[in-house]
């Protein structure tokens, strides 16, 4: 070691030791002149090695974790320039004084870096690295203008004062570049880059015209004022181009180009009417003035064509072409009554004034036509072509009753005055039918039917107690005057009731119910009066001696009041009111707890009360003393009490509240002021506790009323207004406004698809969600009010506050409330979607579910959290709030849960699957009814107990109540049920798909639903006395169709069976003598070619021919028809529109059709696609060998006459027909062997559903056909 390290160890140690001394948490001990706390080798003090972490125990400087032998030598890392020792228990290598360590290498200070010599060791500055120089001498650069000298560890070369180093060579100050005098060597610029020079000469391009002078470094050339340099060559401003004259030198434009020249004389064309003139540079030879240039010719103006009379030149209209010479004559076509004049550039040849010209002859105004009836000559009208005659007689049709005259062209024959024209035979007015005596011909009222002979006499009944007269076209018997018919009597005025003296028939007041007389009546039976008539009651006028007569009856003296124990008749006192007994007398107070009963006053008191014995007593009825009623209802542990049944019962069943008296009417509806008044179902839920029952009662046995067929699924459940209009919505994103008969009010398409159902506002407002984030707002006539933007798709179904705001749901996590205006008032965040609908208090406490954070809320009217309750899955459905407050609701965890109104769980129910989309109701009694995803309704006990649960297939809508109980649920197992209060299936109402849509219930009883197959369904009641009971139920009647051979089951209380269904077909008489005639009506008028027109038919032979038609066809007033005829297994289907005279027909051919035999025959029309298709047996035909040359577009159909529904030429059985204003059919189909009516449905006859001259419209419009003409009812039906 050298002496050098061996005397800074010494003195370290020592320096050590003296610090290390003063330490007070433990003695330091020294080995070999070592102590612990050496610096290192860069004098860092360094720390104790006692229980060191670093302590290396294969050092020789560690044992059993303590440092040893710190300063002693240890292992030699083999540098010559470090030390080796130990310190803090570990061998340590520092490096010595003077001496860098950089890699591997040893070095003294002062050693420069072999690959730098700008780099050295110097260990006092970096032991571990080389060190940069500054200012010494480093390799020479060969140039003798720069400086060679290391500048922060790198070798420099700078230039010396007065030079550049310029393309690696010494260039003195102000010395210009080689080929480039603009360029110079400035080092006050800069000493390594040329410097450009600006505003000084450079080299001469050789022209005199240009100035040579630098700029920004580049030698440039510019023209001298008033000089071009084009080309190498100098212009003097206005020096034409030689090569162009239309090109000169012109400096203020461009001095370095040509310039362009127009109105400069330029070279001769050799057209002597055209000018030459330059023309912006191009020499331009426009035609001159009063000259056209025609096919390379000068022609001057208003010449004519040498070979086209009615051509000239006429410069203001075409200088280069001819112009048509209109007015000018041309020749003569040789007709004596036509003028010759060229117009448009052709020679004409109109009629003159006072001619037609009608397929080349002449014809004088006023001429008729020879071959044409019902056209003339009108050259003012029509001188090309016969016009119609208007009011001119033409041919006789032969009947007296019609006056025959021209109009609009045909030959018309006008019913006359005082005339009718039935079924094409002349009536005089005021005759009466042959076949019915109350019909008369009435021109005023109908020229061309029989009208009602209203009170004219009619055949006599043979009762005298009646008057025969007509009424509404039947033959009445009305009760003759001063007459009375009581219970199948004939009574005269003032006859006595013979049961009662005091009554007689008196007309002037009833006539089919005895009145009340006055006068004097003998006492029948009652020995102490006689009286007089009063009230309708024989009175008495004076009471026998010994009698009392008390409110109309005798009683002898001393007999006791039947009403009070301690009265009696004493006749000496008073004959005409009770008299008291005396008090103690005996009595009987009707109470068997009171043994001893005397009288007191008139009134008898009991003694000897026996108390109330029910204590202890567990079996409800009479107490052990037989005197007291124990109750009805037994709770476990309690005594018998009875329950209001008027709004209670007592609850059955094996839960904690078993025997105790159910909540009062299931709960309130909350404040109902913001909801529209009048309204029977205003919103989902009834109301905005959403109790989920509704104030009227639905459909006992269902059939269809109607249905709608709305795009997409109906998710939405429907409002119902105070009008009874019907307002629901779609996934399609369209609303409906609904009639209670089905047709269309009116509709709107919103921004998104429509899940949740609309509510119905105080201000008259309908307000529902689109899934595009918006709360809509109509009026009542469809008219957009104000839309709201909730910033998430929404699902939600609106609810109203007392104070008309509207809550409402989004997918963006917050509940909003929006005032009657659309104007935000607060929201609420959940932190999750909110699809359902919230439930609100009077008070606005509102209580609602999100979907992702599976969290429900109850927040303040403040819009402030009252609480937040989690369940396992999310929350879809409303809740419902009942009588004490209890909120329900379902969750997708299976469980239905109760909570108090503090958000404390009471109880929760578990199903066999989620609960989603069903909301749960409230029954009158407190039960609360749900649906599940199990297959499952339940019904449970205000404790959460099981009370029922019923398999109605899969719910996903909410239970509704009706008045009575009844519940009616949506199902997704293709059905609609009915429930009945204990859980009993009443109905099941089939569809195709599910219905998550509840139920909402008119006035009428009429059910509404929507369900995921795009229908929206209409169910009303099969009651007694309903024409018809119900779509596919089939019921025989007798042969003469007027009475029932046995009753249905399904037709409560019997059907009106005068017009009873039949299992039969309508026989028609061909050639138009067997009809059913349809009264115009609105809803018969469709306004354009967009129709489905079908019909089951059968003829005896061949086809029927036309088969109906809406109006008469001969006259040309017909708005549609239907015709199928053919012959030899050749079918035709031949159908048309008539608008004002012009015909609009198709006929598709059937090949190898089998005639004589049921067929469905179908004619579509699609104004929207403008294409006509038929169907024979539901088969598309395509062989079209009839049809108009363009598609009717804007035709509208005026309506004229009734519908006449007739075979034309074979004898045709009809059974089913119906007329709809849309195109049902596109490609072919399956007919249906029984038509249903829906929303586009005109008219659908069940001709089964008829009997004597009534065929029954099945539609929502009522359009009830009569039978008339040569018809039967007929066996003969389609196969069903």
């Amino acid at each position: 070691m050298p002496l050098s390290t061996m005397l800074f160890r010494s003195v370290l140690l020592m320096i050590l030791a003296i610090g290390l001394a003063s330490c007070s948490d433990a003695d330091v001990k020294v080995s070999d002149g070592d102590r612990d706390g050496e610096a290192d080798s860069d004098g860092d003090a360094l720390p104790d090695g006692d229980g060191l972490p670093g302590c290396d125990e294969t050092s020789g400087c560690c044992e059993d974790g303590v440092a040893v032998n710190n300063g002693a030598p240890c292992a030699d890392d083999g540098q010559a320039c470090t030390e080796d020792y130990c310190l803090n228990g570990a061998c340590v290598h520092p490096v010595l004084s003077g001496y860098c360590q950089i890699g591997d290498q040893c070095l003294k200070t002062g050693a420069v870096n072999p690959d730098n010599e700008c780099e050295e060791c110097d260990a006092g500055l970096n032991r571990e690295g080389w060190t940069p120089l500054s200012g010494t001498p480093c390799a020479d650069d060969g140039l003798a203008c720069t400086e060679d000298a290391c500048d922060a560890g790198e070798c420099a070369h700078p230039p010396v004062d007065g030079y550049c180093v310029l393309e690696a060579e010494c260039v003195t100050a102000g010395t210009t570049r080689e080929r480039n005098d603009c360029l110079v060597c400035d080092p006050s610029v800069d000493a390594l880059t040329w410097t450009p020079l600006s505003d000084v000469p450079c080299a001469d391009d050789g022209l005199t015209c240009t100035a040579d002078v630098c700029g920004e470094g580049v030698c440039g050339h510019p023209p001298l004022e008033g000089y071009c340099a084009i080309g190498d060559a100098c212009f003097v401003a206005g020096d034409a181009n030689p090569e162009n004259v239309c090109l000169a030198c012109d400096p203020s434009v461009d001095a370095t180009s040509w310039s362009p020249q127009s109105e400069v004389a330029c070279a001769d064309d050799g057209v002597p009417c055209t000018d030459d003139v330059c023309q912006a540079g191009v020499c331009e030879h426009p035609v001159s003035a009063g000259f056209c240039l025609i096919g390379g010719g000068c022609v001057a103006d208003k010449t004519l064509s040498e070979t086209d009379a009615c051509r000239i030149c006429d410069v203001a209209t075409n200088q280069n072409d001819w112009s048509p010479a209109d007015g000018v004559s041309c020749p003569d076509d040789g007709i004596s009554c036509t003028a010759d004049v060229c117009m448009a550039g052709d020679c004409t040849h109109p009629a003159q004034p006072g001619f037609c010209l009608i397929d080349g002859v002449c014809v004088t105004n006023g001429t008729m036509s020879e071959t044409e009836a019902c056209r003339i000559c009108d050259a003012e009208a029509n001188p090309a072509g016969w016009s119609p005659a208007e009011g001119r007689a033409c041919a006789d049709d032969f009947l007296p009753c019609t006056t025959d005259l021209c109009h609009a062209g045909d030959c018309v024959h006008a019913l006359q005055a005082e005339w009718c024209l039935i079924g094409g035979i002349c009536v005089e007015e005021g005759e009466t039918s042959a076949t019915q005596e109350c019909r008369v011909c009435d021109p005023e009222s109908n020229p061309v039917g029989w009208t009602s002979a209203n009170n004219a006499p009619c055949a006599d009944d043979g009762d005298s107690c009646t008057q025969d007269i007509c009424q509404s076209g039947v033959c009445q018997h009305l009760l003759q005057e001063n007459s009375c018919r009581i219970g199948g009597e004939c009574y005269a005025s003032g006859e006595t009731n013979p049961g009662n003296v005091c009554q007689s028939c008196q007309p002037s007041i009833v006539t089919n119910a005895w009145s009340n007389r006055t006068g004097s009546c003998e006492v029948d039976g009652i020995v102490c009066t006689a009286g007089t008539c009063q009230s309708g009651v024989c009175q008495e006028t004076a009471i026998t001696e010994g009698y009392c007569r008390i409110g109309g009856v005798c009683y002898t003296n001393g007999a006791g009041n039947p009403s009070n124990d301690c009265q009696r008749c004493t006749s000496t006192l008073n004959q005409q009111a009770w008299s008291a007994k005396p008090n103690g007398a005996a009595c009987d107070d009707g109470d068997p707890c009171t043994p001893t009963d005397t009288c007191q006053s008139e009134a008898c008191t009991g003694s000897g009360y026996i108390a109330n014995d029910c204590t202890d007593y567990t079996k409800c009825g009479p107490s052990p003393s037989e005197c007291h009623d124990c109750g009805d209802c037994a709770g476990p542990d309690q005594v018998c009490w009875s329950c209001d049944s008027s709004v209670q019962s007592c609850w059955a069943g094996e839960g904690i509240d078993t025997g105790v008296c159910a909540p009062n009417a299931g709960g309130d509806c909350g404040d109902t002021s913001g909801l529209q008044a009048g309204s029977p179902w205003a919103m989902r839920g009834g109301c905005p506790t959403h109790q989920g029952r509704s104030a009227y009662r639905g459909p006992t046995r269902p059939i269809l009323k109607w249905k709608y067929q709305i795009e997409g699924i109906i998710q939405s459940s429907a409002a119902i207004g105070a009008d009874e209009m019907i307002y629901v919505g779609s996934v399609s994103g369209n609303f409906f406004s609904f009639k209670p008969n089905g047709s269309v009010y009116w509709q709107v398409s919103s921004l998104g698809p429509i899940w949740g159902s609309p509510t119905l506002g105080s201000n008259s407002s309908i307000y529902f969600a689109d899934n595009s984030g918006y709360l809509n707002a109509y009026d009542p006539f469809g008219r957009l009010l104000w839309r709201f933007s909730t910033n998430g798709d929404s699902a939600s179904s609106p609810n109203i506050d007392g104070d008309g705001n509207v809550y409402i749901g989004s997918y963006d996590g917050h509940l909003y409330v929006v005032n009657g205006s659309g104007n935000e008032i607060r929201r609420f965040d959940t932190g999750g979607l909110v699809s359902d609908s919230p439930a609100l208090l009077a008070d606005g406490t509102a209580y609602f579910g999100a979907f992702t954070s599976n969290k429900f809320f109850s927040i303040t009217p403040a819009g402030d959290q009252r609480w937040a309750f989690e369940t396992g899955g999310g929350i879809n459905a409303s809740p419902a709030i009942g009588a004490d407050g209890t909120v329900y609701f379902g969750s997708e965890d299976k469980f239905l849960y109760a909570l108090s109104p503090d958000g404390d769980l009471k109880w929760k129910f578990g199903a066999g699957d989620k609960i989603s989309w069903s909301a749960p109701s409230i029954g009158l009694d407190g039960t609360v009814y749900f649906g599940a995803w199990d297959g499952f309704m339940y019904a449970l006990n205000p404790d959460g107990s099981l009370k029922w649960k019923a398999a109605v297939g899969a719910v996903s809508s909410g239970p509704v109540a009706d008045a009575d109980g009844n519940l009616y649920v949506g199902t997704r197992a293709d059905q609609f049920v009915s429930l009945t209060p204990d859980g009993q299936v009443r109905w099941q109402f089939p569809f195709t798909g599910s219905a998550s849509s509840s139920a909402a219930i008119a006035p009428d009883g009429t059910l509404y639903f929507g369900a995921s197959d795009g229908y929206f369904y209409a169910l009303q009641d099969c009651a007694p006395n309903s024409h018809w009971c119900g779509a596919g139920k089939w019921y025989t009647c007798n042969g003469a169709g007027t009475a029932l051979a046995g009753e249905p089951a399904d037709c409560p209380g019997g059907c009106d069976w005068g017009v009873c269904m039949q299992k039969r077909s309508l026989w028609c008489k061909g050639s138009f003598l067997g009809k059913v005639l349809v009264p115009d009506s609105e809803t018969l008028r469709i306004s354009r070619p967009h129709m489905t027109l079908e019909a089951w038919v059968k003829t005896d032979s061949g086809t029927p021919s036309q088969i109906f038609a809406k109006g008469a066809w001969a006259s040309s007033n017909v708005n549609y028809v239907l015709s199928a005829w053919g012959s030899g297994g050749v079918c035709n289907i031949s159908f048309g529109v008539n608008h004002d005279g012009t015909n609009y027909s198709w006929r598709a051919t059937k090949n190898s059709a089998t005639t004589g035999s049921w067929t469905h025959v179908a004619a579509v029309l699609d104004d929207d696609a403008q294409e006509a298709r038929t169907y024979w047996n539901g088969e598309r035909l395509t062989d079209f060998t009839l049809s108009p040359p363009s598609w009717p577009a804007g035709l509208s159909l005026p309506v004229h006459g009734e519908l006449q529904i007739a075979p034309g030429s074979a004898d045709t059985f009809i059974d089913e027909l119906r007329i709809s204003d849309i195109p049902r059919y596109t490609a072919s189909f399956t007919p249906s062997k029984r038509f249903e009516p829906d929303g586009h449905t005109r008219l659908l006859l069940h001709l089964d559903e008829g009997s004597g001259t009534t065929a029954h419209d099945s539609s929502p419009y009522e359009n009830h056909g009569e039978i008339s003409g040569t018809t039967t009812w007929s066996a003969d039906v389609p196969a069903r």
